[in-house]
């Protein structure tokens, strides 16, 4: 008995060595042994630990009996703070820690259609907060904007949230680029071998890489390049187009050449009817555009009546035969006043003038007037002839002013009908030859031109000049000294028609 109460004493007063210095100095609670510091009475330090408050309920805490003023317990309730003054608890929850600025990132600048990648550095056990344009908003991470077009362009922000601590914004630009379109057209739309074809993209003032199969070219990097395919068949065009760092996606396009034959003629006078076969390979209307001669004037006069235009597309097959005959503007009547009415331009879809079918028929002028005086009238666009005796084959003068009217297409000219003018008939028609008209029984120079041209002034006494030849001819008379103009014909579609526009010799030009 006696030992052990020696040996409780031995203890209490060993601890009592080393308790009533840390009373006296302040606890100090460390991993290094150091003293508490000296104006505390319990001092607590750790680089990897804190201090923990009682935690307790708010029921909990409001049972305590008495509590002292400064008293503070963790309310688990509320996860705030409490402490007791003025006899009542107060509540602190502290102010938030603004966590660190995530730093945003991203693979800016992109071309329209592919990925916007954002990036943004890692803050631990944060959530992220973005937004951008059109509406853009995420909370990954590192999000992705897939297809993106340039309504995509902008200022993106991010921040970090952690707890209910929500960082500064960083911000990041992205630019997304205008893929180009690689999308283009070609003419003519109906294309032909040996034609050219030019080809024009949907977007200017970019570099491109073109590819013709089969074309010569087969490669081009201009901007509108021009290519020919000397064989029929399908073929494939390529495109790819590079704008501002961005490269299309290639466009694949046929182009269907045809075995269509292209070309024109021009038939000038010859004093003779030609025929003319319509080549092979026509894959379209033919155009033909006629000239009637210009009337003949006396020496020294230039005022005679010109020649009309026609134009007209005509439906036609390889292997059709035309006949042409090219209107004469007649020569000037030497000496005298008046001259011969012009040829009329004909052409006809047949191999034979005495059956041909007209397609177009472009009138002469009148010969040139009473001693320059009067201005010979030109030819007309309809198939009436004018002057006093319109119509097909128009009638002389029964006067002594003596001439022959124009031929016209089926029938020739009549002579004057008084009997001082000779044989001072109108040229023929296109189907009887279209011979001018003759120089009277006297022997002078006033026939009219090859195409139905009525002849002027035969007889030299005679003052009147000859109509114009041509679908129907003008009459020789028309006043003091003045012939009908000849009239015209066109059986196409897509017509332009001229009056009185043409001077000299008749011409015919063939497109196809």
């Amino acid at each position: 008995m006696v030992k052990n109460l020696l040996i409780t004493a031995g203890l209490t007063l060993f601890l009592a060595s080393f308790i009533m210095p840390a009373f006296s100095q302040g606890v100090g609670i460390n991993a290094t042994g150091a003293t508490a510091d000296t104006s505390a009475m319990l001092d607590v330090s750790s680089v990897t630990k804190g201090v923990l408050v009682s935690r307790m309920t708010t029921a909990q805490r409001n049972a305590i009996v008495n509590p002292a003023r400064g008293l503070m317990i963790y309310n688990t309730d509320s996860d705030c703070f409490n402490f007791y003054k003025n006899n009542q608890w107060y509540e602190w929850c502290g102010n938030c820690i603004m966590p660190s600025s995530p730093v945003a990132g991203s693979n800016s600048p992109v071309c329209s259609g592919s990925n916007i990648q954002l990036t943004a550095t890692n803050v631990q056990n944060a959530v992220y907060s973005w937004t951008g344009p059109n509406g853009f908003s995420s909370t990954a991470q590192n999000p992705s904007i897939p297809n993106s077009g340039t309504v995509n362009s902008g200022l993106y922000m991010v921040q970090a949230i952690v707890g209910n601590c929500t960082s500064n914004a960083s911000n990041v630009f992205v630019q997304v680029m205008q893929t180009p379109s690689s999308g283009f057209t070609f003419l003519p739309s109906t294309t032909t071998i040996n034609t050219n074809v030019t080809f024009s993209p949907t977007v200017t003032g970019a570099s491109y890489n073109w590819i013709f199969t089969g074309g010569t070219p087969a490669t081009s990097t201009a901007q509108n390049p021009v290519v020919q395919w000397t064989a029929g068949g399908t073929y494939t065009v390529k495109l790819v187009v590079a704008q501002n760092g961005c490269i299309s996606d290639t466009t694949y396009n046929s182009i269907i050449i045809t075995n269509c034959t292209h070309g024109s003629q021009t038939f000038t006078f010859t004093n003779s009817i030609v025929n003319w076969t319509v080549p092979s390979g026509i894959c379209q209307a033919v155009t033909i555009e006629a000239w009637g001669a210009q009337g003949g004037y006396g020496s020294g006069y230039s005022n005679s009546g010109l020649g009309a235009r026609m134009r007209g597309d005509f439906s036609l097959n390889s292997g059709d035969v035309l006949t042409i005959l090219v209107g004469e503007m007649p020569p000037i009547n030497g000496s005298y006043n008046q001259g011969g009415g012009g040829g009329g331009t004909f052409v006809a879809l047949g191999s034979s003038y005495t059956s041909a079918t007209p397609l177009i028929v472009a009138g002469g002028g009148s010969g040139g007037g009473y001693n320059g005086g009067t201005p010979g009238v030109g030819a007309l666009t309809t198939t009436n002839g004018g002057g006093i005796s319109g119509g097909t084959g128009g009638n002389g003068a029964t006067q002594t002013f003596c001439a022959g009217g124009g031929g016209g297409f089926y029938t020739a000219g009549a002579a004057s009908s008084y009997s001082g003018c000779g044989a001072a008939q109108g040229g023929q028609g296109f189907r009887q030859g279209g011979a001018g008209g003759n120089t009277g029984n006297s022997g002078y120079h006033g026939r009219g031109g090859f195409g139905g041209g009525g002849s002027g002034d035969p007889c030299g006494s005679c003052n009147t000049s000859g109509g114009g030849g041509g679908y129907s001819g003008g009459s020789g008379y028309s006043g003091y000294g003045t012939g009908g103009g000849g009239g015209s014909y066109n059986g196409g579609t897509n017509q332009s028609n001229t009056a009185g526009t043409w001077s000299g010799n008749g011409q015919v030009t063939i497109t196809w």
